[in-house]
């Protein structure tokens, strides 16, 4: 599996959702008949590998920052920044050699600012062009937007999955500093199909638990403490692949893991939904035309964005997670509703094509 039919993808592995969705990205190119391969670490590369068995898979080895219940987000990233500009340069080092090995015509990366080379047509995906500072570091924003424009720009391409209905809002605004810069359209690993008749029944609250610890545990908390004092069922789903377990409390029932088209039924099938904000599970809500509750991982400054964003544009109704009182936000979100989409506003757009491959 080497040579000019091979393509060599990675996500970071902050959460599940760089890996999510590169998904239809990957299924795009193997419908391309190119071979897939695929270099990653921990829970995020676990479920790329449930979803592409037939995928050759490299341990690429990254950066994976701690969290803290209590400090805000940017004081924890900021004394871990060292060790985040460490993996990047460990990361393009290793690439090398896997180059050497597999020589991939393309490379694709999904927010590992890493993984691009000279000699190869090299892709980032991100819809962070425009780093979210909290306001106490607006000072920093010139000096991080040029560090920024430094990275992005030794890719060949940056792919922003975004459309002209602007879910990413300023996040996506590069104010052009980006040479090579493109819309893919969103990135959604469901297909929307009909899923309404399947293995799972209909789910009254349907709870997404994601994105990093120690949060994601104190989200699961959080939220489940007020339905078991409102009396309501509801099922969990805690994104753990390496788990493959349920259990039911006769009220609610806790589901480690779904594999994407389990996790499609399961949200076709749920009358309510609460989850994150992150931005792969709002394409997500949007393929599948879902309403939802929005709670932003706290103290997490893209996630805040994102929630108040899509709320102000009636779009979801978003809540900090500790002024949750569900009694009265679920019955709100119902004031909202999910942009109304087609098939063109997502990955690939009709006319989509690659770049062209360097000559090496």
């Amino acid at each position: 599996m080497t040579g000019k039919n091979s393509i060599l993808l990675s996500a970071l592995d902050w959460g599940l959702g760089h890996a999510t969705r590169i998904i239809p990205v990957i299924r795009y190119l193997e419908a391309l008949d190119y071979d897939i391969l695929i270099a990653g670490y921990g829970n995020s590369f676990i479920l790329l590998k449930q979803e592409f068995p037939k995928a050759h898979f490299i341990e690429l080895n990254g950066f994976t920052p701690k969290f803290s219940k209590t400090l805000p987000q940017w004081v924890r990233l900021i004394a871990q920044v060292p060790q985040f500009l460490k993996a990047i340069r460990k990361e393009h080092n290793d690439l090398k050699l896997i180059v050497s090995l597999y020589n991939p015509c393309y490379i694709i990366s999904d927010n590992r600012y890493g993984l691009w080379h000279p000699k190869i047509t090299s892709i980032l995906i991100t819809h962070q062009t425009n780093i979210e500072l909290p306001k106490t570091l607006n000072v920093f924003s010139p000096l991080i937007h040029r560090i920024m424009q430094k990275w992005i720009n030794k890719f060949d391409e940056c792919w922003i999955p975004d459309c002209h209905l602007a879910l990413s809002g300023k996040l996506s605004n590069s104010k052009g500093f980006i040479r090579h810069e493109k819309k893919i359209g969103l990135l959604s690993r469901f297909n929307q199909d009909d899923n309404q008749s399947s293995e799972f029944k209909r789910v009254p609250i349907l709870v997404l638990a994601s994105g990093p610890e120690p949060q994601k545990s104190v989200f699961i908390k959080t939220i489940t403490r007020q339905l078991k004092q409102l009396g309501k069922k509801a099922t969990v789903v805690c994104g753990n692949p390496l788990e493959n377990e349920s259990l039911n409390d006769n009220q609610i029932t806790y589901i480690s893991h779904l594999n994407a088209r389990e996790m499609e039924q399961v949200i076709c099938n749920a009358d309510t939904i609460i989850c994150r904000s992150g931005y792969s599970t709002i394409m997500d809500l949007i393929r599948l035309q879902k309403k939802a509750l929005l709670v932003p991982t706290p103290r997490q400054t893209e996630q805040l964005y994102l929630g108040s964003h899509l709320q102000e544009r009636g779009f979801y109704k978003s809540v900090l997670q500790s002024k949750i009182n569900l009694k009265d936000d679920l019955t709100e979100i119902n004031l909202f509703s999910p942009p109304a989409n087609s098939t063109n506003d997502f990955f690939p757009f009709n006319d989509f094509k690659l770049p062209k491959t360097k000559i090496y």
